[in-house]
């Protein structure tokens, strides 16, 4: 995998909105729909629309309640205390904001922020990645202040952001700065030769058009890709599985345990009774965890509980892709977890916390909540 590498090409303008198109297919869109609605504190679904222009590019749009503006602090904080992949994403947001000259306690235009976190978060989830982009085609778009006597005038303090971009001069499409931005935070714009092996084609809502190759390091053999996603469409990444056998806790305390360990980026955590030495009733603590989350998960359970040991297994991890939808049931909206196997249908999961609200909010039980999501869904087992 290491032979990889990414070329971005905005040969139509370019935007971010744009290249999640190029970036997410609908095997990996749970990624954006994610990332976006724990950043914005929204309910948001990234879904595919109609696409007028172009038989081969894909057009992307957002489903649900988009919040006007945001604070860029307030969308940092909630993705730093999410998963490793929000965290990493907040990471590349900050670095783009920064150079967009915008500070954490600046408000932003909610829909420009949600375009944004679902591309940092595709790129944070495929770290270690090379990222190139050879050319984006189009006019910059700078930020303009009024001048009495001559009309729109150039910021000065953007000229930094766009230097060093190779930009072909057109004038019929805009080069958003933000995208710019974002890819300074993840890209270069010298890339090596390279031999590509796949193109996706992603267009956004004012026709703006980009592509994305997967290509290969000359010389180095074909790039290994899945045809119906870029780099793969379920995400393998090596895990360790962290164990240790606890006979001197308060029980009561694994209630606070549990969240810490997935608030510092578990992939999953659980507790499991065991019959230890001397007849004494125990509980084994097993923490799944990508490995760049093993040190924030030992402090965890070092504090939080009277382990002295842990033990560790390196453990390969494949999860479905997945989707959210909102489905409609006469308690109010509800999201529902789709998740697919070889492009089908296998499990679909209403989101339990959205449910229970419905149910609190129309006095009914969440059963019925449940009930009327797999009716939505056409469904009539629950």
């Amino acid at each position: 995998m290491d032979s990889v590498a990414l070329l971005v090409d905005g040969y139509r303008g370019a935007s971010a909105a744009a290249l999640c198109a190029c970036l997410y297919d609908e095997r990996d869109r749970w990624l954006a729909s994610e990332a976006a609605s724990t950043g914005l504190n929204a309910g948001l679904t990234l879904r595919t629309c109609e696409n007028s222009r172009s038989e081969s590019a894909v057009a992307v749009e957002w489903e649900g309640t988009m919040p006007e503006w945001v604070r860029v602090a307030d969308v940092e904080a909630r993705l730093s205390a999410g998963g490793d992949t929000n965290r990493r994403a907040a990471e590349i947001l900050s670095t783009a904001f920064r150079a967009l000259g915008i500070d954490a306690e600046d408000w932003a235009q909610g829909r420009n922020v949600a375009w944004l976190v679902a591309c940092a978060a595709w790129f944070a989830s495929r770290g270690g990645i090379p990222v190139y982009c050879v050319r984006l085609v189009g006019r910059p778009e700078w930020k303009r202040s009024l001048d009495n006597a001559d009309g729109p005038m150039l910021d000065p303090s953007e000229i930094g952001l766009f230097s060093s971009v190779p930009i072909v001069l057109r004038p019929d499409s805009p080069v958003k700065g933000d995208l710019v931005a974002l890819l300074k935070s993840v890209a270069s714009f010298e890339p090596p030769p390279l031999m590509f092996s796949d193109v996706r084609l992603g267009e956004d809502a004012m026709g703006l058009g980009m592509a994305v190759y997967v290509a290969n390091r000359a010389g180095e053999g074909p790039a290994p890709l899945v045809s119906r996603g870029l780099l793969g469409p379920q995400h393998e990444s090596t895990h360790c599985l962290v164990e240790t056998n606890i006979d001197d806790m308060n029980p009561e305390w694994a209630t606070h345990l549990i969240p810490r360990l997935l608030d510092v980026g578990a992939d999953d955590a659980y507790l499991t009774p065991v019959h230890m030495k001397k007849g004494r009733l125990g509980l084994m603590l097993s923490v799944l965890c990508a490995k760049e989350r093993l040190a924030a998960i030992e402090r965890v359970i070092y504090r939080e509980t009277t382990s002295i040991g842990l033990r560790y297994h390196e453990v390969w991890k494949r999860a479905l892709a997945r989707e959210f939808v909102t489905v409609q049931t006469p308690y109010g909206p509800v999201r529902v977890k789709v998740a697919y196997h070889d492009g089908a249908v296998v499990n679909r999961a209403p989101e339990y916390e959205e449910a229970r609200r419905a149910a609190e909010a129309a006095g009914v039980s969440v059963k019925e909540v449940y009930e009327a999501v797999y009716q939505a869904l056409g469904d009539t087992t629950a």
